[in-house]
């Protein structure tokens, strides 16, 4: 993971950096399913990983933006019925969805999800 700092100096490519959340986030409900199986091996323990990484990095972020994150990607609900659920129109439930998914690569700690402009 690339230091706060470092990363708001670097060009960020913010685009490529929420396709690589939501492909990660996505995942979730097969990392989850992998992890409570009954016998440990390489695969359950991997994904019992990143089951818990992605659950501490969700706690880290403000409640609506944990919120959006989990019923769009994880849950799999639709855009216009998230965004009507928290009261706002497309547009700016637009805007708190790619900060969302930005400030979780920001604080997601098992691989970097963040991709810098021209590299």
């Amino acid at each position: 993971m690339l230091p706060r700092e470092l990363v708001s100096l670097l060009q960020v490519n913010e685009k490529q950096t929420a396709q690589n959340t939501k492909a990660l986030l996505k995942k979730y409900p097969h990392y989850k399913r992998l992890a409570s199986r009954k016998f440990q091996d390489e695969l359950t323990t991997s994904a019992l990983k990143q089951v818990r990484a992605i659950d501490e990095s969700l706690k880290q972020l403000d409640e609506l933006d944990a919120f959006i994150l989990k019923n769009r990607f994880i849950n799999g609900f639709k855009f216009n019925d998230v965004a009507k659920h928290v009261g706002l129109g497309t547009s700016r439930f637009s805007d708190y969805q790619k900060r969302a998914l930005l400030e979780f690569a920001e604080v997601y700690t098992l691989d970097n999800l963040i991709s810098l402009a021209g590299v």
